[in-house]
């Protein structure tokens, strides 16, 4: 579930009836603005700020927690807003937030809203012309849909470059037995058994994946940090998640040993008197 543009006071209050009524020069502004101006660790409440020659005086500072955009935002009561800017007395957009509601409650709610106003000022609940409604949380699912579906098909790229990786290192540890032959030949031929064989080309298979997946996972964290300093409002603090690097080592150790089995077992199969006249 989705929350969108909840307001939680950190310091203050929020505008009021009172503060529209008798025309109040108070502001509430958002964290962001709030460390611009007065530092982070000042009470801005009570302080006065300038904004196009007009003075305000400061009754609350906001944090949103979903969207770092509107903490630079500047709320003034609208009444003062309409006379001070020169608005007109009619207001031509809405926006308000509800309590925590699902995308259903949110439609059932844009419905009721849309025959209210019908009701009142007489046109057809099913005209969309004649009052459009956006709902936010509807959008979000839609983007929500959009990057399931981008994170389905990154998967499926991933787990297709993971099975080519395998066959990749199975390849090359399959030329590494043939060049080791007289090698493995002369280890059996001093005793050593077809576990510990298989066990050497594992290792040597999983170890050779790992050091390519640490270095694509160093990759990705020096992409995530440049992102993250060129558009810092679209990519807030990005991290590996631990359980998913951890979900990485075991895929990648996983498919280690997949790419080492059959060169592993080719290399316990080796007959050390064959191997020891090899070249």
């Amino acid at each position: 579930m989705a929350y969108l543009e909840q307001f939680m006071m950190v310091q203050g209050r929020f505008l009021n009836d009172g503060d529209d009524h008798l025309l109040q020069k108070n502001a509430v502004i958002g964290t962001l603005v709030k460390e611009e101006l007065f530092g982070k660790n000042e009470d801005a409440v009570g302080k006065e700020i300038n904004i196009g020659g007009i003075v305000y005086k400061v009754i609350g500072v906001y944090y949103d927690k979903e969207g770092e955009r509107s903490l630079r935002d500047i709320y003034i009561p609208i009444t003062l807003a309409q006379r001070v800017y020169q608005g007109t007395e009619y207001v031509n957009n809405i926006w308000f937030s509800t309590a925590q509601v699902d995308l259903d409650q949110a439609k059932s709610l844009e419905n009721r809203i849309r025959r209210m106003m019908s009701a009142k000022y007489l046109f057809d609940p099913e005209d969309v012309r004649a009052m459009w409604i956006s709902n936010a949380l509807e959008e979000y699912q839609h983007f929500q849909n959009l990057f399931a579906g981008i994170k389905a098909f990154l998967w499926f790229v991933g787990l297709g470059s993971l099975l080519a990786g395998v066959i990749g290192v199975s390849n090359i540890m399959l030329i590494i037995v043939k060049d080791r032959t007289r090698e493995i030949g002369v280890r059996k031929a001093l005793g050593a058994t077809p576990g510990s064989i298989v066990n050497m080309i594992l290792s040597e298979s999983i170890f050779i994946t790992l050091m390519a997946g640490y270095i694509g996972m160093i990759l990705g964290l020096m992409v995530l940090y440049f992102a993250s300093s060129i558009q810092s409002e679209f990519f807030r603090q990005p991290e590996i998640h631990l359980g998913v690097g951890l979900l990485a080592i075991v895929i990648l150790t996983i498919a280690g040993a997949l790419a080492g089995w059959v060169p592993a077992r080719q290399a316990s199969r080796i007959n050390p008197v064959i191997a020891m006249k090899a070249r």
